[in-house]
């Protein structure tokens, strides 16, 4: 197995909000994100086909949203991250990466500061920033391995009085990849032993 790490690209990575209101992060705030996915491997490390798992993807965004809703002005800001809560197992084949309808779920939290008339009504006192902590879980999609690409849509956070739903649009550039541990300590032991044999052979 190797372990490959991703970075999202920040020029084509959007956070598109559907419900209430039509937005995307960005350009209303910043989004950032990692991914990492363990694929099978040959012995040099190079990713082939056979299982896999989405072990790790979290975004952070700076919102710095300005809209109207319900015909009145509102404007939303603060830090927000949602994280993967358990990894999800899938099939690599070849650039597809499928988790045959397994769905991951994901967990967002932030701090947000709403302004404008109509943020007590949605239970979001104005200019009072305000915790939020909830979970959400959503089909997983086929990704395509390259770059990492994909959409997962039908993202559900409760934000106050709010249902707010979202469609994570990423591409993720490759930032290293690695051995999983216990193949390190096999070459370490493998390596051990080659260093009794010589030892023995000197004797």
């Amino acid at each position: 197995m190797v372990i490959v790490d991703y970075a999202f690209d920040t020029t084509t990575t959007t956070l598109a909000f559907t419900s209430p209101v039509s937005l995307s992060i960005p350009p209303q705030g910043t989004l950032t994100g990692d991914v990492h996915v363990t694929y099978t491997s040959d012995a040099q490390g190079n990713i082939v086909n056979g299982p896999a798992t989405l072990d790790l993807l979290n975004l952070q965004s700076d919102l710095n949203i300005n809209t109207m809703f319900l015909g009145q002005a509102v404007t939303i800001t603060g830090p927000v991250e949602a994280d993967l809560v358990d990894a999800v197992t899938g099939t690599l084949t070849g650039n597809q990466l499928s988790f045959n309808g397994a769905a991951g779920t994901f967990h967002g939290s932030g701090t947000i500061t709403c302004g404008g008339a109509l943020c007590a009504s949605i239970n979001l006192p104005a200019g009072q920033p305000k915790d939020f902590d909830g979970s959400a879980s959503v089909p997983m999609p086929v990704l395509t391995v390259g770059s990492l690409h994909g959409s997962i849509a039908g993202i559900d956070f409760k934000v106050g009085a709010l249902s707010i739903l979202a469609t994570l649009n990423f591409n993720a550039s490759e930032t290293s990849r690695t051995l999983p541990e216990p193949a390190g300590l096999a070459l370490g032991a493998a390596s051990l032993a080659l260093m009794a044999l010589a030892r023995h052979r000197r004797v």
